[in-house]
Parts: C-alpha cells; sequence; structure tokens
C-alpha cells in the first residue's frame, strides 16, 4: 500500500526535513510517481503521486467518504 500525496517531490522534501530518508525512488509507474522512505525509527512507507488519468476516483472517494456509517478511518 501507498500513501496518496499530491507531490511524490515535496512529500520527499519535507519528510527529509524531518528526519526520514529516501531509500527507493522517486520513479514513474504507469500509474503516476512512487518512492520508498524511511522514518526516522526506521518504519518504511510508500508515497504515490498519480498520474492526471489516473486522479479521477470520484468512486473510490464516495466508497470511503467519512460522513457514512462504517467510512473507512
Amino acid at each position: 500500500p501507498y500513501v496518496r500525496v499530491a507531490s511524490v517531490t515535496d512529500t520527499i522534501a519535507r519528510a527529509q526535513a524531518a528526519g526520514a530518508r529516501t531509500v527507493a525512488g522517486p520513479f514513474s509507474r504507469p500509474a503516476g510517481t512512487v518512492a520508498v522512505l524511511v522514518d526516522p525509527v526506521g518504519a518504511p512507507f510508500a508515497i504515490a503521486e498519480l498520474a492526471a488519468d489516473e486522479r479521477d476516483d470520484d468512486e473510490y472517494d464516495d466508497e470511503y467518504d467519512d460522513d457514512e456509517p462504517g467510512a473507512a478511518p
């Protein structure tokens, strides 16, 4: 799983300023740009910036709308 971000480049810069380090990427994939980072205590996490043609995911957003009972956290 990936954390969806608006900008991989900006997120990497902010994460590195907070003590994280990049271990893979950023690199382009058909669905967008991804990178893997490690936080200051060693926990890995991945980030993804969707390509413009992949960003229209209203169906997903509606499925997990926070205003609905049983919504994903």
